[in-house]
């Protein structure tokens, strides 16, 4: 005896090809950030002076700060959401719509994503270059999952060309 289900086949593919995304606050920014401050101030010192000592001292002293700081395994707070379509398309609360560029790329680093104002209504791109947002995403700002998602719709956006 066959079973019949009760959930059509065509709205299990129209949520599946819809992602939700969550950006929560990085953790890597705040390493970068303080990484170029301390890189200054030793390369100052070694400059100006020649205690390569001290350098050595402030780099890994200022490291070892910032290690323990950056350890905390708190949840960060989530920053944006955005939901993400499989073509590429960008929903941010449902008003504003942004088509995902090809020339978009991801790294172990985090991923930068170009991203075309698109008009309301029509949901295809304008021909107006002012409407470009360049975004970057810390890879640590994403869930693994949402991060593959991401990385995936990208390969699939430049393998369409």
């Amino acid at each position: 005896m066959k079973t019949t289900n009760l959930t059509p086949w065509c709205n299990l593919f129209s949520t599946a090809s819809k992602y939700s995304i969550e950006v929560k606050k990085s953790r890597y920014k705040l390493l970068i950030y303080s990484s170029v401050v301390v890189f200054l101030i030793a390369s100052t010192v070694v400059f100006f002076t020649y205690a390569y000592y001290a350098a050595l001292v402030i780099t890994v002293c200022s490291f070892l700060f910032f290690g323990i700081l950056l350890a905390n395994k708190d949840n960060p707070a989530v920053v944006a959401r955005f939901e993400l379509d499989n073509k590429g398309l960008c929903s941010f609360d449902g008003v504003h719509y942004y088509q995902l560029l090809i020339n978009s790329r991801f790294s172990f680093f985090g991923c930068w994503l170009n991203l075309q104002y698109c008009s309301d209504n029509t949901r295809y791109k304008t021909n107006n270059n002012d409407t470009i947002r360049r975004v970057f995403i810390f890879r640590d700002s994403l869930c693994e999952g949402d991060f593959s998602r991401i990385s995936n719709i990208i390969s699939q956006l430049n393998h369409l060309d």
